[in-house]
């Protein structure tokens, strides 16, 4: 920002500064991504009066409901100023009872934001993540399969190469949990757990899917009569990134249903599949 601005940037200040005592994360998040991309120098000036000064009241502020806005203030602020980043996940480490209480209650999507961050800007081995990662490993058991795509997906935007490896024996789960849940799963359910699936390890997606094609087949023929066409499509889209032979077998089969739905739109989703 220029010279002449430099006004805002006090009025920044102490817009972030209420936003923390708010616990407000995912306001300064996206308040410190507008100011990064007019002046990265402005976003960590802020970063380190603001975020660094008020880490020890943490405590404070943080909140089962905000903790996944916590890994993502943490994942944004590592490419903004990593010293700022070290210093909250260091108070997260202080504080890690009271996280630890926080993510038993907390959503899965939010456990898993909060794991990316802290994972990305504390590459040391501790308990926490560990201990966050055990978590996760009970709680797929019991949850729906496109609130797991959803984590999956989430964590491999963040991390990308190292979702696998953080992940661990979790991954080997997977097959055993779609193969359990399907027959019970929309089509929406089914392609988000795919999706996510696909991000970190796209031959196990279409191992999952090769060993249940003809289940896969039956769910689309019974689920296409009782859902939208945007379901239909995203479906298709998603299982076609996998198996693009078995997308269009299930559109062949179920063809006249589908021009039915889709009237002249018929064509455009033949060629995305295709």
């Amino acid at each position: 920002m220029p010279a002449s601005c430099c006004w805002n940037e006090k009025e920044l200040e102490e817009t972030l500064v209420n936003m923390f005592r708010c616990g407000d994360f995912s306001g300064i998040c996206a308040l410190l991504r507008k100011t990064a991309l007019l002046s990265l120098e402005t976003a960590k000036r802020l970063s380190t009066r603001v975020v660094r000064n008020l880490t020890s009241h943490l405590s404070n502020v943080i909140t089962v409901n905000n903790l996944g806005d916590l890994g993502e203030l943490m994942y944004i602020l590592h490419s903004i100023d990593e010293d700022t980043a070290k210093d909250l996940s260091a108070e997260c480490i202080r504080l890690q009872e009271k996280i630890l209480d926080y993510i038993d209650r907390a959503a899965l999507s939010d456990i898993m934001r909060f794991i990316a961050g802290f994972y990305t800007t504390w590459r040391e081995k501790h308990e926490l993540p560990r201990t966050c990662i055990g978590v996760v490993k009970e709680r797929i058991k019991k949850e729906e399969l496109k609130d797991i795509g959803t984590c999956l997906l989430i964590i491999s935007l963040m991390l990308r190469d190292d979702a696998r490896r953080l992940l661990g024996d979790i991954i080997n789960r997977l097959g055993t949990i779609f193969t359990n849940r399907i027959e019970d799963s929309s089509l929406h359910d089914i392609s988000s757990f795919l999706d996510g699936v696909s991000m970190i390890d796209i031959d196990l997606a279409k191992h999952m899917v090769a060993e249940n094609t003809n289940t896969l087949r039956g769910i689309f023929a019974r689920e296409i009569l009782r859902c939208g066409v945007e379901e239909i499509a995203r479906f298709l889209f998603v299982l076609a990134q996998i198996d693009k032979n078995l997308a269009s077998t299930m559109f062949r089969e179920n063809l006249e249903h589908l021009e039915r739905m889709f009237g002249s739109g018929r064509k455009t989703l033949e060629r995305i599949i295709a």
